[in-house]
């Protein structure tokens, strides 16, 4: 040291000796030096700090050196002046203590300057063992103190360490078909030649096998601090425990593990949370769960009828007739992607049937109307509400009693969902329809014919007469006026039960007759016949004489369309006829003769 600062002599120098084997090429140390000298006595006493290193391929010299120079590192080497304001020399490396004269407030060290952190560093020989003294020493007198502070750990070879991890900052862990790896070697300090490590594959995984094949050895660029392997995991059929990387550093000098990394690759996540295609019942609820994990992260959809979509175990209620996919997107740490979905139907089975009010002793067929929106329905249960029952789909069904009956019909379904509807029907009493009228013969035109209903459990009556007229009297009073035979018809009804019964009448004329007394046969057209007009008349005969008593003209038939004033196609002369008209009375069998003169005229 005296020769460093010759021809000024040191005083008081403290000495640190001992020998190191480095395991790179490199061997380096942080440190700051520090002394009460600063900054007035700067020039006057050169107090100094020094690093000397021998060994193999590298000669007794000094390392302690100003950045970038060979010079040492001494209080006039590194300064800024006794007053802290210049000239400086290598004042970037200076930092004054409080004032530069007196210490700050409770300073932690006396001294009133340091340097800034520097580093000593040599290349040598790895596996070769090296000594190195350090030294620092008081220059001229031995009054003011200085020192020299050495960083912890930082005495140090290029030694690389290792460190393993993921394609997410979260996840120390890879995963098969997702998430790669990846084993990172890192120097401790960096240099700028490149360097080549060679390492060691363990571990439960197989090189090529379980991940992309890898070699044993890694280059880390000149400027680079680390390197990084990559770790892609291959995805195979066969679900096995989680494997492991292992990547083991060893001293070139000793042979032995002084590093080691581990890389554990988990199998491709096969999280199956939905069950196959489901079919519910209304009001049913699905229970659905994923594992707890951290990890995870949950987006369920659709969002409505679910009480959290994004919890891991989720309640599902899905409303009446819903069919549709139930979806749930997972993701890993924010790289790995799970999908998986589930069909729903909502079975949905609605009872209904045809219902209609009937009458005592008719049987009504109940004709099942109920229907599913998915499915089948496999049992119906009917209830007729008067304590009998059926289990057909649409059964027949005879009421002994007249009243109002609930009827219900509960339906299930293949699914086992069930539902029921009532309805009420009505049983009404049976009318019975009867009646007759007076006079019961004899009856003529004009006569007041009373009818008089004789039927059983009617509140209405519907009379039809037989020529178009109708009556809704119970018993009502009706004249014809016309003569005919007519069928009289009832309908009782109690106002949804009805009976018809049939009855016929003839309704006749009295006694009727009516001759002209002149006609004209001129053949023009009007009044050439005479016509007669007769009614009520049994065994009728109709006869015309002229004055001499000879018949001119005779008819039985009561239609017949009358003389024409010719005898043999021969006209007859102009002048006075007489006709007769004999018969009984079709009312009593009285004998008719009616007489009368009837005058021809041309």
């Amino acid at each position: 040291m005296d020769a460093i600062v010759f021809p000024d002599p040191t005083n008081d120098a403290c000495i640190l000796e001992f020998d190191v084997t480095p395991i790179g090429d490199t061997i380096k140390f942080n440190y700051v030096f520090g002394s009460d000298e600063y900054p007035e006595f700067i020039n006057s006493f050169n107090d100094i700090f020094a690093f000397f290193i021998s060994g193999p391929g590298v000669p007794f010299q000094n390392i302690a050196l100003v950045p970038g120079t060979t010079t040492p590192v001494s209080i006039s080497n590194v300064n800024n002046g006794m007053s802290n304001t210049g000239p400086c020399v290598n004042c970037t490396y200076y930092v004054n203590n409080g004032d530069g004269t007196t210490p700050g407030n409770n300073p932690t060290v006396q001294y009133d300057g340091f340097t800034t952190v520097l580093q000593a560093v040599i290349k040598v020989t790895p596996c070769q063992t090296y000594h190195l003294k350090m030294a620092v020493a008081d220059v001229v007198d031995g009054i003011y103190d200085s020192g020299v502070f050495l960083e912890q750990a930082s005495i140090s070879s290029n030694v690389v360490t290792l460190s393993a991890g993921s394609s997410s900052p979260i996840v120390p862990f890879a995963i098969e078909g997702c998430m790669n790896g990846f084993i990172m070697f890192t120097k401790i300090k960096n240099f700028s030649s490149p360097l080549t490590l060679h390492f060691q594959i363990g571990g439960s995984a197989t090189n090529g096998v379980d991940y992309s094949q890898i070699d044993d050895s890694i280059v880390i660029a000149a400027g680079d601090t680390s390197g990084v392997i990559p770790i892609f995991p291959i995805i195979d059929a066969t679900p096995d425990d989680s494997e492991i990387v292992m990547i083991y550093l060893t001293e070139p000098c000793t042979g032995q593990i002084y590093d080691s990394a581990s890389l554990i690759i988990r199998d491709q996540y096969q999280i199956d949370i939905m069950p196959d295609d489901t079919a519910i019942c209304i009001g049913d609820t699905i229970t659905l769960g994923a594992p707890d994990d951290s990890l995870l992260t949950f987006l369920w959809s659709p969002n409505q009828h679910i009480d959290c979509v994004t919890c891991s175990e989720v309640n599902i209620y899905p409303p009446p007739n819903f069919s549709g996919l139930y979806k749930v997107d997972i993701v890993l740490a924010g790289l790995c992607y799970i999908k998986d979905s589930m069909n729903v139907v909502v079975q949905s089975p609605f009872s209904d049937f045809n219902i209609q009010d009937l009458c005592i002793g008719n049987t009504n067929t109940f004709l099942d109307q109920s229907g599913t929106n998915s499915g089948a329905i496999v049992s119906w249960s009917w209830d007729f509400g008067d304590n009998n029952n059926d289990n057909v789909q649409s059964p027949n069904h005879t009421y002994s009693s007249i009243g109002a009956y609930n009827v219900k019909l509960s339906i299930v379904d293949d699914k086992g969902c069930v539902h029921d509807t009532t309805k009420t029907l009505n049983v009404y009493d049976q009318p019975s329809c009867s009646f007759n009228y007076s006079p019961g013969s004899n009856i003529y035109v004009g006569d007041n014919i009373s009818f008089n209903d004789l039927s059983n459990a009617a509140t209405q009556w519907i009379w039809s007469y037989g020529n178009g007229d109708f009556g809704s009297v119970q018993s009502p009073v009706y004249s014809y006026g016309t003569p005919g035979t007519f069928e009289i018809s009832l309908i009782s009804s109690n106002g949804y039960c009805h009976d018809t019964c049939y009855q016929n009448i003839e309704v006749k004329y009295e006694f009727f007759a009516e001759v002209p007394q002149v006609f004209t046969p001129n053949n023009d057209g009007q009044n050439d016949k005479l016509s007669f007009l007769v009614n009520g008349l049994f065994d009728m005969e109709f006869k015309i004489v002229n004055r001499w008593g000879q018949t001119v003209y005779l008819t039985n038939d009561p239609l017949d369309p009358g003389w024409d004033g010719n005898i043999n196609h021969k006209e007859q002369p102009v002048g006075v006829y007489v006709y007769y008209l004999i018969g009984k009375k079709s009312s009593n069998m009285e004998s008719v003769l009616l007489k009368g003169d009837v005058t021809l005229i041309r």
